[in-house]
């Protein structure tokens, strides 16, 4: 196993620190970078409906409603 901490141990740790130093730019920048970081491994959703949304609305009284 490796005992290395990975990119996102450092940057969180150096964030912590540009906040006790309370260096704004490396602040900002370090969070956007995690952000960054966290958006492109977030689970892909899969295509959305290719039509608009009046195009794949429920058509009819009550269509739309859950059964009771």
């Amino acid at each position: 196993m490796n005992s290395r901490p990975d990119v996102r141990d450092r940057l969180r740790v150096a964030l912590r620190s540009a906040m006790k130093e309370r260096d704004r730019v490396a602040v900002a920048a370090l969070r956007s970078t995690l952000g960054v970081i966290d958006d492109a491994e977030a689970v892909d959703i899969g295509g959305g409906p290719t039509a608009g949304a009046i195009e794949e609305s429920a058509v009819g009284l009550g269509a739309a409603e859950v059964a009771r």
